[in-house]
């Protein structure tokens, strides 16, 4: 099942989101509609936040999030004086090769307050379920997983090879599987040579960047906290 996603483009509009969220869940969510549920995502990113590698990972991150399969409708919120406003993130977004019009846009303060703008997201959410027919469910293969696979602390022998062989068996039916760089998986013997042709490893993909082909992906990871491994 999907869900629909209200995504704060800040801190500042985060608890806001929450709020209109929780609202929409009780009133268009649930097991009898489209979306199972109605969700937000506070952060604490975006108001002030610095240009460079920090900008373009935030951004990465939240638009990766946006148009992730599993979101079937996806409003944005400004607060209206961050950096990473909503013209910001559609010019993001036309980057990607997405549609800004795919989604919804609000605004706390250029709609005129909290009440205002929690008017126009009912509303938006509203419309979009009322022309979205029942979801078509059928069965599907591997081809259709995309999978991340993390681990934390040493990985025993057996761990590494079970996980060779789960990477083998997906990612040869063209699904996805994506391992951070600082996996350990990658310093195993036991999962390196049965998976990996060539003895170093160069990350396929950006942090929180989505992965558009299928196939096994290593992600660029600046740190090794378990919070900030994408």
């Amino acid at each position: 099942s999907q869900i629909g996603l209200l995504l704060p483009t800040s801190l500042c509009s985060g608890q806001i989101a929450r709020l209109i969220a929780d609202r929409l869940d009780v009133k268009l969510g649930g097991p009898n509609s489209v979306l199972s549920r109605i969700v937000a995502l506070p952060h604490t990113e975006g108001c002030g936040v610095s240009s460079g590698i920090s900008e373009a990972m935030y951004a990465r991150t939240m638009l990766g999030y946006l148009t992730h399969p599993l979101v079937k409708f996806g409003l944005l919120l400004e607060h209206g004086c961050e950096k990473t406003h909503n013209d910001y993130m559609a010019n993001q977004l036309e980057r990607m090769g997405c549609d800004p019009q795919s989604f919804g846009w609000a605004s706390v303060q250029l709609d005129g307050g909290i009440d205002a703008v929690t008017a126009k997201a009912d509303a938006w959410f509203a419309n979009a379920l009322a022309d979205t027919a029942a979801p078509v469910y059928e069965p599907c293969g591997l081809h259709a997983l995309r999978l991340g696979l993390l681990t934390t602390g040493p990985v025993s022998p057996d761990i590494a090879e079970t996980f060779a062989h789960l990477t083998h068996a997906i990612a040869g039916s063209g699904g996805t599987i994506v391992l951070p760089e600082t996996s350990a998986l990658l310093s195993s013997p036991d999962f390196r040579d049965q998976v990996l042709t060539t003895p170093s490893v160069t990350p396929s993909l950006a942090y929180g960047q989505v992965a558009d082909t299928p196939g096994l992906h290593v992600m660029e990871t600046p740190t090794e906290h378990w919070v900030e491994t994408p």
